[in-house]
């Protein structure tokens, strides 16, 4: 048998089944709403947003809400980004010294000669060996932490390695100086031949300057630009550097140093037909082509000024008087 209903009689139904949806569906957004804009927000940047909220009127009583259920939830999210964002922070700022608890260790001794140099060489670098002489404890303790570190240079990068020896070299000149101050010339040293002279040991062997410079640095690196890193404590020599050399600051510190020693006029002077220049050129001839025209190619990678690669080529008398301030 079918049941008939009258079309008024389904009619209230239907319409009483409608408002009963609608009011639940109402009551699920009103619950659930504050709540997404938070996840929402958490999602991107929390304490900016919550920010924002706090300073509008149509949202405040929302966030009072949130913040009276989930308190806690709350102040663990601004937490948590505010740890974020400083881990952020600081993994931009060390991005270039990233590493092992090995290389930290290697790493530190280095930050020894670094705050030596800052603050007794200048910009133009020129050395207050007097103030290296009043810090030689930490002079010598730099020097006994680089003979404890040379068992470890075959494990290193090639950077790292070239960074200790020019490190190396630097401080032995400087260590030289300060143990005969006040001297008014390196050459007045050793009998006149303070490179060829033992100064430091390593693993059991003594060490000249000249064997570091000529029977390390330059056969097994192969690069000239390391003429301008490593300092003879002259007034005709390269600038020595006022910071430690390292693997992350090498690359960019060669091609720094070698740009300005070649724009020095007291030590160049580059024309384009006519150029009179360092001595070292003449002695490491070798190391920039064994020719005038390798020269010439190499300064005028370096250099600003494009010189003719047949300019007649002169070389400067040397001064070896101390780069003292």
């Amino acid at each position: 048998m079918k049941l008939h209903l009258s079309p008024l009689f389904i009619l209230p139904i239907f319409f009483l089944s409608c408002d009963s949806q609608n009011r639940t569906e109402q009551s699920e957004t009103a619950e659930i709403k504050p709540q997404k804009e938070i996840i929402t927000e958490e999602t991107t940047q929390p304490i900016r947003k919550t920010e924002e909220y706090l300073d509008s009127s149509e949202t405040k009583s929302q966030i009072e809400v949130v913040e009276e259920i989930h308190q806690e939830e709350l102040a663990e999210i601004i937490e948590n980004t505010e740890i974020k964002k400083t881990d952020e922070t600081e993994e931009t700022q060390q991005v270039d010294s990233v590493e092992t608890p090995k290389e930290k260790i290697i790493a530190e001794p280095h930050q020894l000669w670094d705050v030596l140099t800052r603050k007794h060489i200048n910009a133009d670098g020129k050395v207050n060996y007097a103030g290296f002489l009043s810090d030689k404890k930490q002079l010598e303790q730099y020097l006994n932490q680089l003979k404890e570190m040379h068992s470890e240079l075959t494990s290193w990068n090639k950077r790292k390695q070239l960074a200790y020896w020019i490190n190396m070299y630097n401080t032995v000149t400087v260590k030289l100086i300060i143990d005969n101050y006040p001297v008014s010339s390196i050459t007045e040293l050793k009998g006149g031949k303070p490179w060829d002279t033992p100064l430091i040991e390593l693993s059991g062997t003594s060490y000249t300057l000249n064997v570091i410079e000529n029977k390390i640095i330059r056969p097994k690196f192969k690069d000239p630009r390391i003429h301008f890193a490593v300092n003879c404590a002259a007034k005709s020599c390269p600038k020595i550097m006022n910071k430690a050399w390292t693997e992350h600051n090498l690359e960019r510190a060669l091609t720094a140093q070698t740009k300005a020693f070649l724009a020095n006029k007291e030590q160049n002077t580059l024309q384009e037909n006519d150029i009179i220049i360092s001595k070292i050129f003449d002695w490491y001839k070798a190391d920039f082509g064994s020719s005038n025209q390798g020269i010439i190619e190499f300064i005028n990678t370096y250099s600003n000024k494009e010189i003719d690669l047949n300019a007649t080529v002169s070389f400067n008398e040397y001064d070896w008087s101390l780069n003292s301030k």
